[in-house]
């Protein structure tokens, strides 16, 4: 039963661990979109020699596949949340179905083993009054034999 309820929160932790990939994605997306607008405002400055620009033009496509590789990744994180939630569903559904049948077995099981300790406790119980009985009566016996033996 325990492990149901592992499974259920491990599937919990991957999608919260995609969603924040995801957040992180985009941050980096907005991060890389920002370093391309500069470095095109930097490419388009009065007065740039022709090192600097060829620099600027080589980071700008170094840049530009970052960000297509940063997109690309996040379609893909964004298709297997996706893809996570409609199976998480799905599992959680059969999870507890499964639940459902082995708190059945579980109630059954406790119930068998109740009754057994009961069964064993009533035996107990009237073992302890024949021992009881044996014991009044053993009493009974010494006191007489002691009154005998003094008068």
């Amino acid at each position: 039963m325990n492990s149901f309820e592992d499974e259920i929160s491990n599937f919990n932790k991957i999608l919260i661990n995609l969603i924040q990939r995801e957040k992180d994605l985009l941050k980096r997306q907005s991060e890389i979109t920002k370093e391309i607008s500069e470095t095109k405002a930097a490419q388009h400055a009065p007065k740039i020699d022709p090192g600097t620009l060829k620099n600027l033009t080589s980071k700008e496509t170094q840049l530009d596949r970052k960000l297509f590789l940063i997109k690309f990744e996040y379609q893909n994180v964004n298709r297997a949340r996706t893809q996570l939630k409609e199976n998480r569903q799905k599992a959680v559904t059969r999870l507890e179905e499964e639940k459902s049948v082995l708190r059945k077995s579980i109630s059954s099981l406790l119930s068998k083993r109740f009754n057994s300790l009961a069964t064993n406790l009533k035996s107990l119980l009237d073992q302890t009054e024949v021992l009881n009985y044996e014991i009044y009566s053993g009493a009974g016996e010494q006191l007489r034999y002691q009154a005998a033996g003094e008068m």
